[in-house]
């Protein structure tokens, strides 16, 4: 994600061509980004849930889905804002664009409600997930073609990209329901990730999808006429992309097979993608104060030039998690002076005011 948006922002235009092979090798991996992103937020926040009571009215992580889903939103929105533009009364349909926090925050929401879909119609979790994922990509073609223009905009942000917003929940939901449909899965047999079987699995349905998706849709159109179908099998991103998901999460598996024991920073680098997320978006593009990388720097940079930066900004965001947690005591601490003076100052004021007040009186 870091090296991804980095690139995209500020490689000069002249370089940005696939008859350079190195610009299309990435340009294919950055395209894995966001179908990896959202499947593992449900692959983890599935398996999670689960571990807790199986009776979503007595899980406690149900309550802290919720909760962390609407904090994520409103993340969302709140980088969207720039103080200067606001405190210039200037108001851009940006404010209310939604982009991947919002779609990640609003898919654990739309998680919970399937666990307790589940709950009630007393049909596996596994497969309502699996079922959900699917009718979304099925979907997605017809929801896209859809004129939303009736719905006031902070609702059509979320249904269509005309008025700027970069992900919407369909497709992009579908990925989630698939990742914690493998997530559920994983609950239900958890010794299959310690398997070769597993990871095999994986890959092999990873490279079907990429070399034989699209010939799949076809075939399955001809046989049931789905009005959808086409939709899909004309423009083969889904599948194809959940294809390389796969793959990746089957040499994922593979490493952890073969390494057993993680660093430690690298598991917290995985816990803190919404602090990376959040601050690598203000640096990089500037959101509140209309200040950042891309003011400076956008689309002006040679490949070289792309190859460093790109690695010193990676390598900044590793520092910052391996010290995040002082960085927050810092902040936290630092946080709680300035309060407690200015409590103290408010508080000298007002009994000043008030004894001048009680003199004259």
């Amino acid at each position: 994600m870091l090296q991804g948006h980095f690139v995209d922002t500020m490689l000069h235009p002249d370089f940005r061509s696939k008859e350079y092979t190195l610009y299309y090798i990435w340009e294919f991996m950055r395209g894995m980004t966001a179908p990896i992103f959202f499947f593992t937020t449900g692959l983890i926040f599935v398996f999670l849930l689960l571990k807790q009571n199986p009776n979503p009215y007595k899980n406690k992580r149900v309550v802290k889905g919720i909760r962390r889903g609407f904090y994520i939103i409103a993340i969302g929105y709140l980088l969207h804002l720039n103080f200067f533009a606001l405190l210039a009364m200037v108001y851009s349909n940006w404010y209310i664009a939604v982009d991947v926090l919002h779609c990640i925050g609003l898919a654990i929401i739309a998680m919970i409600g399937l666990f307790f879909l589940s709950w009630h119609t007393k049909i596996s979790f596994v497969a309502i997930l699996g079922i959900a994922g699917l009718a979304v990509f099925y979907f997605s073609p017809q929801v896209k073609a859809m004129d939303w223009s009736h719905l006031p905009l902070f609702f059509e942000q979320y249904m269509d990209k005309k008025h700027g917003s970069i992900f919407t929940p369909i497709p992009w939901f579908g990925f989630t329901f698939l990742g914690g449909f493998l997530g559920a899965w994983l609950h239900h047999h958890p010794k299959a990730a310690f398997q070769w079987s597993f990871p095999i699995f994986l890959l092999i349905t990873g490279l079907l999808l990429h070399y034989h998706s699209w010939t799949i849709l076809v075939a399955l159109y001809n046989w049931t006429a789905l009005e959808n179908l086409p939709g899909l099998f004309n423009n083969n991103y889904l599948f194809w992309r959940l294809g390389h998901v796969f793959v990746v999460m089957s040499i994922i598996i593979a490493l952890c097979n073969i390494f057993q024991k993680i660093p430690n920073l690298i598991t917290k680098i995985g816990s803190e993608t919404l602090a990376i997320y959040s601050v690598h978006y203000i640096i990089l593009y500037g959101s509140w104060f209309g200040i950042g990388l891309a003011q400076i720097w956008r689309k002006s940079l040679h490949p070289y030039e792309v190859i460093i930066g790109a690695a010193l900004f990676i390598t900044a965001f590793v520092f910052m998690v391996k010290y995040i947690d002082d960085i927050r005591s810092f902040r936290d601490n630092k946080v709680k002076v300035k309060l407690l003076q200015a409590w103290k100052w408010t508080k000298e004021r007002l009994m000043t005011q008030y004894l001048k007040w009680s003199t004259k009186k």
